[in-house]
């Protein structure tokens, strides 16, 4: 913890979930906590999501650079909410892909989650935060071959916000739910733009994959048994 009640940075966890797919869980506090994860093929690799402080952005980083010495082509992000945007400045990426609905929201809104997240942490912390550039915007499903792997981009929104993503790796049945799911913590409700029977049948459609690895917003990798659990919550 910073100095009061203002929150800093932990060291995160770092866990494989299939060949070439980590998921970055930070450590205390998790109230907050927004997870990343890491996708490396045999050309480059990706981040999705990009954690919710500069600093974090750094450590998410440094653990990049420990699992591989691949360029980071792509940031990819999950939906517009801040904890998931705000630590992108410390990632070299070539450029960041996001719904269009998602974009749109953090270029009027952006700066608000930012002034937000100041009260929270030590003074200074995100004096270093810009609104993303190089960005490509996804109306449509898309695929990323990294070289050995391929994944697909799937607009979801409006789900859990106007413009979530999910990311599907069909080889080995992993999906990167973004906020779809919360483990561990009551789920953000709070965008005005959800749909929340749009976001239950996402849970679902999810939940049914076969043997289906689950990277969630917030919390540990969950199957497709807790998934299911979890979907009444939204209620």
């Amino acid at each position: 913890m910073g100095a009061g009640n203002k929150m800093s940075a932990s060291a995160a966890i770092i866990t494989k979930i299939a060949s070439g797919i980590f998921a970055f869980i930070p450590g205390p506090p998790e109230r907050l906590a927004s997870n990343s994860t890491i996708i490396i093929g045999d050309k480059f690799g990706i981040i999705i999501d990009c954690q919710m402080t500069p600093e974090r952005g750094v450590e998410l980083w440094d653990a990049y650079k420990k699992l591989t010495t691949l360029p980071l082509k792509h940031v990819i992000l999950t939906h517009w909410h801040g904890d998931h945007w705000i630590g992108h400045d410390k990632l070299p990426y070539e450029s960041m892909l996001i719904h269009k609905s998602a974009f749109s929201q953090i270029v009027s809104e952006g700066e608000k989650w930012v002034a937000a997240f100041s009260e929270k942490f030590p003074p200074g912390t995100m004096d270093s935060v810009t609104i993303p550039k190089n960005v490509i915007q996804i109306d449509r499903d898309t695929t990323i071959d990294l070289g050995g792997l391929k994944i697909n981009l799937i607009p979801a929104g409006p789900a859990h916000s106007a413009g979530d993503i999910i990311i599907k790796h069909a080889e080995s049945s992993t999906v990167i739910s973004g906020d779809l799911f919360f483990v561990g913590r009551p789920p953000y409700a709070g965008d005005p733009a959800k749909n929340k029977d749009r976001w239950q049948k996402w849970m679902q459609t999810i939940s049914e994959i076969k043997n289906v690895a689950i990277v969630p917003g917030h919390g540990k990798p969950i199957d497709g048994n807790t998934a299911k659990k979890l979907i009444q919550v939204i209620n």
